[in-house]
């Protein structure tokens, strides 16, 4: 019985030359191995091939780095540096562009007979404004604008220049106020004209009054704060004045209110009650079934046409509708 059959290679194979390879890790060494294929590049014929002089900062590595120490021993050197280039050193910037420090405060000096013996002041005193009587240290304070004693309305609220691009109906079942666009189109009115104060400078409470009797007018217009922690109250928007007067006109009255009309202003109330809810044909049941209302004593007059200041200066202003 014969043993079992063992080749045995005539020769070793030579080893291959080297070759640049992505496969071979590191690349400048060369395993032998059949399963790399070879990259033996044949020779540009449009140049000669000249190798490239050495150079004294590079190692003698293949993985040489320009921050690399020479690896060469030269005379008066030291090892692991270079007398050629010195060792590269991360620069430090600072983070801001003052200067280094800054000087500590000092407590001045004040003499206690308040005598100025300065002949001149720091700064030269800017001449007062006219209407205003002259500071009398040789300083003046930071000046601040000062606050307007006249109240202004926004164009929207205004009703001295009504705005004919405004259209709101008091009576209309639903709080729409709109925009005149042209060519018979109106558009709502955005949640950026809604948002912007009522008045400058801006006010946080407010008394809207009719020029006509309405049972509950006047009325004030002022925030509940939901934050307990502060006492700083929201100023009164233009959303907030127009929702306040529909809303309150929109309140039903009592039978009391009713029954304490004089007949002619009943009668009057009454003929208004009656084409408001027609003007709304589709819902006009629904209307009527609510009742008389607070708009309904503007005597058909519904659209909004602003507010009038009072002539004192105070907050209370009065209603004009048409």
């Amino acid at each position: 019985m014969s043993g079992p059959f063992v080749y045995t290679p005539n020769h070793e194979p030579a080893p291959l030359p080297y070759r640049n390879s992505p496969y071979l890790h590191p690349f400048y060494s060369s395993p032998n191995s059949p399963f790399i294929p070879p990259m033996s590049l044949n020779a540009s014929p449009y140049q000669a091939v000249s190798p490239l002089p050495g150079s004294p900062i590079l190692a003698n590595s293949p993985l040489g780095s320009p921050y690399a120490a020479n690896q060469v021993q030269f005379p008066g050197g030291s090892p692991g540096t270079s007398p050629y280039v010195p060792a590269w050193v991360r620069p430090r910037r600072q983070s801001w562009n003052s200067g280094p420090f800054l000087r500590a405060p000092v407590r001045q000096r004040t003499l206690s007979d308040y005598t100025n013996y300065y002949t001149t002041p720091p700064f030269a005193p800017v001449a007062a404004a006219a209407g205003y009587w002259p500071h009398p240290g040789p300083h003046y304070p930071p000046y601040s604008a000062p606050v307007p004693t006249q109240l202004f309305l926004h164009p929207f609220l205004d009703a001295q220049n009504p705005r004919s691009d405004v259209v709101f109906n008091l009576a209309a079942p639903d709080f729409a106020p709109m925009r005149y666009i042209g060519a018979n189109q109106t558009v709502p009115m955005t949640l950026e004209e809604l948002g912007q104060t009522a008045t400058h400078p801006a006010i946080s409470e407010l008394t809207i009054s009719a020029d006509v009797f309405i049972p509950g007018w006047p009325f004030d217009l002022n925030f509940t704060l939901f934050n307990p922690y502060t006492n700083v109250h929201p100023p009164i928007k233009v959303g907030d004045v127009l929702s306040a007067i529909y809303y309150q006109l929109q309140k039903q009255i009592s039978q009391q209110d009713w029954a304490s009309l004089p007949p002619e202003l009943e009668h009057e109330v009454a003929k208004a009650y009656t084409k408001r809810c027609k003007s709304f044909a589709p819902g006009e049941l629904t209307l009527l079934n609510q009742g008389v209302k607070q708009v309904d004593f503007l005597k058909g007059r519904v659209w909004f046409k602003g507010l009038l200041k009072a002539p004192d200066g105070s907050l209370h202003m009065k209603l004009v509708a048409g």
